[in-house]
């Protein structure tokens, strides 16, 4: 799932990339 960015910030776009990477990871655990 990949939301625009309404904001350009780094911390906005760290925090989405950190959410990201525990999805992908709570997935992974899933399987």
């Amino acid at each position: 799932m990949h939301i625009a960015a309404i904001q350009d910030s780094p911390a906005f776009l760290n925090r989405s990339a950190t959410l990201d990477i525990v999805q992908n990871r709570i997935i992974e655990a899933g399987e």
